[in-house]
């Protein structure tokens, strides 16, 4: 899973790490990025479908590729 999240650019990655690690909400993420709390939402639903590709794509390879 570290592999496919490695693949995630660096915005993608500070998303993942501001909601998922820090379990900050939508709200303050789009305060802390300057953006709408929509934008944040939809920019968390885009990165969460991509790093669903990239495992399922690993779970069938072996590597996430």
């Amino acid at each position: 899973m570290l592999l496919c999240i490695n693949k995630l650019s660096d915005d993608e990655k500070n998303l993942i790490y501001l909601r998922f690690v820090n379990d900050l909400s939508f709200k303050r993420i789009s305060e802390l990025l300057d953006i709408t709390e929509e934008a944040a939402k939809k920019r968390g639903q885009r990165t969460l479908k991509k790093l669903r590709l990239y495992y399922e794509k690993d779970d069938k390879n072996g590597q996430c590729s």
